[in-house]
């Protein structure tokens, strides 16, 4: 008898989820295929614009004209700092912002102090900081740009004086940026500026530590100093670009990883908060959080900052609190983040320098004050034209290749330029500019270099997103873009580099290639492709680059 194989058993024909996940599979692998392509040849589209938020404060914040509590009330309190780099005000819950989650935050001014209009004097890091540690603008402290300048040893930091006046002090940093080489370690007993165990930025190969390991570092040392009078400054510098939050926070923010970012740094805010308490110091602690810059996100065509001085990169949240000791007030007259050392001094009862371009607040918010900017970033990173600004309520007005004037009261996000209509505002306030900066503008928007980098350092910068190569130590003797001109370009330059971050060096060359030849005037492009090429080893394609940038600026060091 032959051996027969047994009959196979007929096949069950597949469900009809089966076929609803396939679909589902290969519909989401086109779908990323045709994004990806289409994003290869149009990066723009990759970026929406972020329309801005109106501020609205809680409603149990009552409206005070100061500080409630007044000169020398919290004499012998600990201060912790907080600055959150590339923070806007109208991203965080408490100035309106409903589609995220900064409980921390919002908490600290429930029960302190809110400045609804907050100002930072310059839309860069360094300049920025060095206005909220010494209480001057950058016209006068002298750091005014990012990498290429520092803080002289001749001013006066906050830490100076509490150091002066028995505190313990510390610095905790996040980024490059604020190196001890830059001056900002003044006054500092520990200034933990070590970002050897940070991520790597960019595939250019520098650091930036995420908040949570500085916070890390931070509690420790609080931990051991708890015993005694402490100033503490904490940077969170994780809101910068690129923003790529850790989870939870990248799913839930994934539409804008930008507020997911912010929501992770409240996280370390309240790490800190959560410590205070725990140790018993948090009616002994005035917590200052302030923004050092914010973000374009698109407004006026500026998606990251350092190029304009519209309050898109200008407004800071700015937020004080020392327990039970201040109620849950908001102030809404313009204040700059150059005040909050004299007003940290003057709560702390200790001597309030001369000359300092900050104001107290605790003993009085001026309503006719005027309030001054600058900005060098774009010259040094861009060869830009550098711009000047007043803010005198409700107006403010900006100098520079195209002078502008915007009144706040009715155009908060600064759309509609009325300096044709309100001519002679604009000259008020263009004397008022002179009044301050001196007669010549020209001369005092620029400032020669003050700090000489490395090739090594300067390539940290870069990773940042920090360039500092288009300063020479003289004026510029030819007329420069207005930044505004120029935006369109910048996105597609960072949207090239972004490709090299993303592991295509080769793709970056050619985006940026194609740039220049449509832009052969620009510094800035060939300058970028220049250092590609030799990130990618083509030194000679190197070469032909940086001797175009030679042609173009042959001041430049």
């Amino acid at each position: 008898m032959d051996a027969a194989s047994p009959d196979k058993p007929a096949r069950k024909p597949r469900a009809w989820w089966q076929y609803v996940i396939a679909i589902t599979l290969f519909g989401m692998a086109g779908y990323m295929l045709i994004q990806r392509a289409i994003l290869t040849w149009w990066p723009t589209l990759a970026y929406k614009s972020v329309p801005p938020i109106t501020i609205q404060l809680p409603p149990n914040l009552a409206a005070a004209d100061k500080l409630p509590t007044p000169r020398g009330s919290l004499a012998g309190a600990n201060v912790v700092l907080v600055t959150l780099d590339t923070t806007r005000a109208d991203r965080l819950g408490c100035y309106g912002n409903q589609h995220i989650r900064t409980p921390n935050l919002d908490d600290l001014a429930a029960r302190g102090v809110l400045f609804k209009h907050a100002l930072a004097p310059n839309p860069s890091t360094l300049p920025s900081h060095a206005s909220i540690l010494t209480g001057l603008y950058p016209f006068h402290h002298g750091a005014r740009a990012n990498g290429i300048f520092q803080l002289a040893d001749k001013q006066t930091t906050l830490a100076e004086l509490l150091s002066q006046a028995g505190y313990a002090t510390a610095a905790f940093l996040s980024a490059t940026v604020l190196d001890s080489r830059y001056g900002l370690a003044q006054g500092f007993g520990h200034y933990d500026d070590d970002m050897s165990e940070g991520r790597e930025l960019l595939w250019l190969g520098g650091l930036e530590r995420t908040g949570d390991k500085t916070t890390d570092h931070a509690l420790k040392w609080l931990r051991g100093n708890a015993d005694q009078k402490f100033f503490m400054w904490v940077h969170l510098y994780d809101p910068h670009s690129p923003t790529t939050p850790p989870e939870p926070y990248a799913s839930e923010y994934a539409e804008l990883p930008y507020d997911g970012e912010i929501a992770f740094v409240d996280e370390q805010v309240g790490r800190l908060l959560f410590e205070l308490d725990k140790l018993g110091l948090t009616d002994n602690t005035l917590v200052v959080v302030v923004g050092d810059h914010g973000e374009g996100l698109g407004q006026h065509k500026e998606w990251s900052h350092g190029f304009m001085l519209y309050d898109a990169t200008l407004q800071v949240p700015m937020i004080m609190a020392c327990g039970s000791r201040m109620k849950g007030v908001h102030i809404d007259q313009t204040v700059s983040s150059a005040d909050v050392t004299p007003t940290v001094l003057s709560l702390l009862g200790l001597d309030v320098p001369n000359g300092l371009d900050g104001v107290d607040l605790a003993s009085s918010v001026p309503s006719e004050r005027a309030l001054y900017f600058d900005n060098l970033e774009g010259l040094s990173e861009w060869g830009l034209a550098p711009l000047l600004g007043v803010y005198m309520a409700p107006f403010k007005y900006i100098w520079g290749p195209q002078p502008e004037l915007y009144d706040l009261s009715t155009d908060p996000f600064e759309t509609r330029d009325v300096i044709q209509t309100q001519a002679q505002t604009a000259t008020r306030l263009k004397t008022q500019l002179q009044s301050f900066f001196g007669q010549d503008l020209a001369a005092a928007a620029f400032a020669a270099p003050t700090q000489q980098l490395s090739s090594d350092e300067l390539h940290k910068l870069q990773a940042l997103g920090y360039a500092g190569a288009g300063l020479g130590n003289q004026p510029p003797t030819t007329p420069l873009p207005d930044p505004k001109t120029h935006m369109d370009l910048v996105l597609r330059v960072e949207m090239a580099l972004m490709r090299g971050d993303q592991g295509s060096p080769a793709d970056a060359a050619a985006a940026l290639e194609k740039l220049a030849a449509k832009h052969p005037d620009v510094l800035a492009v060939y300058r970028n492709l220049g250092d590609v090429y030799r990130q990618m080893g083509e030194y000679e394609k190197a070469r032909g680059a940086y001797e175009q940038c030679r042609k173009l600026r042959p001041d430049l060091p």
